[in-house]
């Protein structure tokens, strides 16, 4: 339940993001933006994960860090959610309005 709390909060700012970077810009570049955010979420998970599993061989893990992969799992996938249904609205938006 907790995750759900925490991640839809998170893909509906990333919608609305998105949807705001698209009306507002005209560079492909710049739309972009959420896109390079969620993937350096999860990049900084991949690393986290992987120094974590390293000390976990060696020594105990610890709880914080078990919380903050999970933080981190759940923000990626409530990102990659938001970004994917900004763009979806904004492609529908724009083919059906024709604005530009």
């Amino acid at each position: 339940m907790y995750y759900v709390i925490f991640g839809i909060p998170v893909a509906v700012v990333f919608a609305v993001a998105q949807i705001i970077i698209c009306k507002k810009t005209e560079k492909k570049a710049i739309r972009l933006v959420p896109f390079f955010i969620t993937l350096g979420i999860i990049a900084a998970l991949c690393l986290l994960i992987t120094d974590s599993v390293s000390g976990f061989l060696a020594q105990y893990i610890d709880w914080g860090v078990l919380a903050l992969i999970v933080y981190l799992v759940v923000g990626a996938i409530g990102s990659v959610t938001g970004t994917a249904a900004g763009w979806i609205i904004w492609l529908i938006k724009n083919k059906i309005g024709g604005n530009r």
